[in-house]
């Protein structure tokens, strides 16, 4: 999951996120979050309480990750399954638990 923790959306997204995480952790869903804040601060404020990977890029909106993953908008969740390949792209959250569903 490629997220800004310090947009509007964010408290609400990273409750989905954690729905669906609850849901499927038992069965090996995983969620690496990668964030892109210009504040390292306020991320690892935010992060903090959070039960999954997370992980902060410093080089913020600029960053190589964001164009080699193609990613135009924030948040932007890739579902990758046990072989490490990328299966799908999400860009409705609430699509993820029917999703992650398909490949656990």
């Amino acid at each position: 999951n490629f997220t800004l923790y310090t947009a509007e959306q964010s408290p609400l997204y990273n409750k989905a996120l954690a729905d669906v995480y609850n849901k499927y952790k038992s069965q090996g869903l995983e969620i690496f979050q990668i964030a892109y804040d210009r504040d390292e601060f306020g991320w690892k404020t935010a992060a903090e309480n959070l039960p999954w990977i997370t992980v902060y890029d410093p080089a913020g909106a600029q960053s190589k990750n964001l164009t080699a993953y193609n990613v135009g908008s924030l948040p932007m969740i890739f579902i990758i399954n046990r072989k490490g390949e990328i299966v799908e792209r999400v860009t409705d959250i609430a699509e993820l638990d029917s999703i992650v569903k398909k490949y656990i």
